[in-house]
């Protein structure tokens, strides 16, 4: 193992609106505010421990009376490793903001 995740700045995340206008273009540039508010939390120390989590996760079996519903083309946790979800068509990682309604539809009547 490289832990080569080690190198990566998570205080470069504190400037995301820059990151993606620059990146993206102005195009992208609506869709900064929205991930603002989506990715709130950027704190240094936290960030560090989410990557740390997220690639040293050790779940082997899944968790009983939970609900998975995941974005088939979720580049972040791309859909082809995850098993026993509902399958949300042009789902993106970023999907809770796009597609709340039916994400919500999907809570409400899986109870």
């Amino acid at each position: 193992k490289t832990k080569i995740y080690k190198l990566f700045p998570v205080n470069s995340i504190s400037n995301l609106e820059e990151f993606v206008k620059y990146t993206f273009g102005e195009i992208a540039e609506k869709r900064v505010k929205l991930y603002r508010e989506y990715l709130s939390i950027r704190d240094e120390k936290y960030l560090t421990w989410a990557i740390y989590n997220v690639l040293h996760w050790q779940q082997s079996t899944p968790l009983r009376n939970t609900l998975h519903i995941h974005g088939d083309v979720d580049h972040v946790f791309p859909i082809k490793h995850i098993k026993n979800c509902i399958s949300i068509t042009n789902g993106t990682h970023a999907m809770i903001i796009y597609k709340a309604k039916l994400v919500r539809q999907i809570i409400v009547d899986s109870f």
